[in-house]
């Protein structure tokens, strides 16, 4: 098996192969869509697509899902594990079931925000660190 240079040991290179290092060569976790798919009973299912637009590949992680009802503070509302991504791969992650009418009256909506790598599991060096989460509106 070969070993993958883990990105977080850029400080120990030259100045150039450090930048080429975070600039290129880290796996990077984007959430790439947010959508609400039919689930069961006439429940939504919130699913996230998570992609690995870096170099590398991507170890297991988590992607995380918080929740904003009608101006409220984000409330998280699921954790759930997400496999390795080879570098260019995507997953849709199934995050929590959900009945909009239960969170908010007519003419209102959330605001959904979901982070990939939400336990900072995957070295994507200083660079892509800040390009985890997606928000995403759902209104009534």
């Amino acid at each position: 098996m070969r070993k993958i240079w883990p990105c977080k040991t850029a400080a120990k290179l030259s100045i150039v192969a450090s930048i080429a290092l975070l600039l290129g060569g880290c796996a990077d976790l984007v959430v790439v869509g947010v959508d609400d798919v039919p689930f069961t009973g006439g429940l939504l299912m919130m699913r996230a697509t998570v992609k690995n637009d870096g170099l590398r590949q991507a170890p297991a992680s988590s992607t995380k899902l918080e929740v904003s009802a009608a101006g409220a503070p984000f409330t998280q509302r699921a954790v759930m594990p997400t496999p390795p991504l080879a570098r260019g791969q995507q997953v849709d992650v199934q995050l929590w079931p959900f009945h909009l009418s239960g969170l908010v009256a007519v003419g209102q909506c959330i605001e959904a925000r979901v982070c990939a790598d939400s336990a900072d599991a995957v070295s994507e060096g200083w660079v892509w660190e800040g390009n985890n989460c997606k928000t995403k509106q759902f209104c009534r």
